[in-house]
């Protein structure tokens, strides 16, 4: 038994990672992939006696699959056609199972049962991260896709001519940057434990797995990957010389440099054009467009989803149509973490990311803070404990970061590695310190109180957003469930809709527009709906009145301008 005991770990990842892998590949075979979990959580009761360990990051990833779960229940997305177009994850069903394989990747980490089994994870997580790395430089069609950056893009395809012709998946190059930015922290351990026990072979051996790595990040041209891994990885350093008690004058020597070279990073990674007044730009299937609009944007319709989310997978279209006010593709996410989260899975969905970060960093920290104080531990378990906790950090650091100026994390295939980090710390739960969770519970009632206040005193606009939420749900499955380019537009279900009469398509969102109206009469969500609605029925008066409100409700209103601008009537009309 304890030879299965031992062995079993390999098992457990490799199943989870099997799934990973088909979905990975082939998202539309559904659900078959969740018997390669429910093996291995059998497996697990056979060999553990339970069918997974409880562990502190049980409730917001559980609350966070399940907001996944209803999030695909209610979006427009989910014929599984909606997989055949740019990226797998525009079908919401195909980015739930992505979501699922990302918790099947957390439970086959949290329970490994030693320290020694969570090193071989993360030696095992660094090899993959270099393997990706040699795929994706060699599969890479540096002309099609060109670089942002000439040098990079001229290297590549000199490099081109000399390496085999590798058949496969071609890997994005912003997703590859991202993810190896996510991976590269766990080959520090393997670097230092090597140099420590001055092991010439091993130092060798990561050095060119570490070196393989920041290769293909560089290759990338993926700004954002750069950005986060530069920040986080200055940061870790410097942490580094204060822990160590180096002394001032050797940490201001070192952190200087580190500073001005991370402040010339960001200099690089903006043009001189972003300078001079359209703020940073991206590129996004060959159309450059201004970030901070995306971002401005993104934030009305994350007000149109609050509650609910969207759906998952749902941006691209949602944003073409309701933002844009064109029915065709143009960007495939918002270039932010956290505002993905809550434009597809609302709300709670966000509160419940937010709340595995918070806990998650507060137990490493915690547990770092605590490290020095664990002597019962041999020298060299203290010392790999602490490289756990602290690659994992750094990894989690860089998805946040990252997350700020991109979305890598969520709105790529890179999204079946966002628990990883997590799990290897709730692994190692026999050996972390408790919380203190005596703050928490002090200032909890307080923030009900002030929430509910919030919303008492806010009460008619609060019932008048969950109305306007419904609608735009409603309005998003009668428009775009069966879109089809060109036969098959938003444009046409408005014209041919009658609001009046029972078969209607667009009936139950207009009810609770109109609903939302009647709680909250500047509601700018339902205002909008409802005047692109009339302005596809030809009624410019009431789309008028209606985008009147909204426009004094919210000025600067993207949506809002293009709608008004649509709604002056046409020469000759007699409106």
């Amino acid at each position: 038994m304890k030879l299965v005991k031992r062995f079993f770990p390999v098992l457990d990842i490799g199943l989870a990672a099997l799934a990973g892998v088909i979905w990975y590949v082939r998202p539309q075979i559904g659900w078959l992939p969740v018997g390669l979990l429910i093996l291995a959580a059998l497996l697990r009761w056979l060999v553990y006696g339970s069918l997974t360990r409880a562990t502190r990051f049980d409730l917001p990833i559980f609350l966070f699959l399940g907001t996944a779960f209803l999030a695909a229940g209610i979006a427009y997305n989910q014929g599984i056609e909606w997989s055949q177009h740019l990226s797998p994850l525009e079908w919401a069903w195909g980015k739930f199972f992505y979501v699922i394989g990302a918790v099947g990747l957390y439970y086959a980490a949290a329970n490994l049962r030693t320290l020694d089994q969570v090193w071989g994870l993360i030696r095992f997580y660094a090899l993959f991260g270099t393997l990706f790395a040699i795929y994706f430089v060699l599969t890479n069609d540096w002309s099609a896709r060109g670089s942002k950056f000439d040098l990079l893009t001229q290297f590549g395809m000199w490099f081109s001519a000399f390496r085999p012709d590798v058949p496969g998946h071609r890997v994005h190059p912003n997703l590859a940057g991202g993810l190896l930015a996510f991976v590269l922290p766990f080959s520090v351990p393997m670097l230092a434990e090597a140099r420590a026990r001055r092991q010439v072979g091993m130092v060798a051996l990561w050095s060119i797995a570490a070196l393989g790595m920041l290769f293909g990040w560089i290759m990338s041209s993926s700004r954002g990957a750069w950005l986060a891994l530069v920040v986080v990885g200055s940061g870790w350093y410097v942490a580094h010389l204060i822990a160590d008690r180096t002394p001032a004058r050797r940490v201001i020597r070192w952190a200087l440099p580190l500073l001005l070279i991370g402040a010339s990073a960001a200099l690089l990674l903006v043009s001189s054009d972003e300078l001079s007044g359209t703020v940073w730009q991206i590129a996004d299937t060959g159309v450059v467009v201004n970030r901070g609009q995306v971002l401005t944007d993104s934030l009305s319709l994350a007000r149109d989803y609050f509650f609910t989310g969207g759906g998952l997978g749902a941006f691209p279209m949602l944003f073409s149509t309701y933002c844009l006010l064109i029915p065709v593709y143009f960007i495939g996410h918002s270039h932010n973490l956290f505002l993905d989260i809550l434009i597809e899975q609302g709300i709670i969905g966000l509160l419940s990311y937010l709340w595995l970060l918070g806990a998650f960093f507060w137990t490493t920290a915690t547990a770092l803070r605590h490290s020095d104080a664990r002597r019962s531990l041999p020298a060299e378990s203290a010392a790999r404990l602490r490289w756990v906790l602290e690659a994992a950090t750094a990894s989690m650091l860089v998805m946040v970061v990252h997350g700020i100026v991109d979305d890598n994390p969520y709105a790529t295939r890179a999204l079946l590695l966002i628990f990883i980090p997590c799990g290897m710390i709730a692994a190692l739960k026999s050996r972390l310190p408790r919380l203190n969770l005596r703050p928490l519970v002090s200032i909890a009632p307080l923030a009900i109180a002030v929430v509910a206040l919030g919303l008492i005193w806010q009460r008619d606009a609060v019932i008048g957003a969950w109305y306007a939420n419904l609608g735009a749900v409603a309005q998003a499955r009668a428009e775009l469930a069966q879109y089809k380019f060109p036969e098959r537009l938003p444009e046409n279900v408005r014209k041919n809709c009658q609001l009046s009469s029972a078969n209607c398509p667009l009936g139950e969102a207009e009810r609770y527009f109109q609903q939302a109206l009647a709680f909250d009469s500047g509601n700018v969500t339902a205002n909008q709906r409802l005047a692109a609605i009339a302005l596809a029925q030809g009624e410019y008066e009431a789309a008028r009145s209606f985008l009147q409100v909204a426009y004094a409700r919210d000025t600067a209103n993207g949506a809002t301008l293009k709608l008004l601008e649509q709604a002056r009537a046409p020469k000759g009309s007699s409106q």
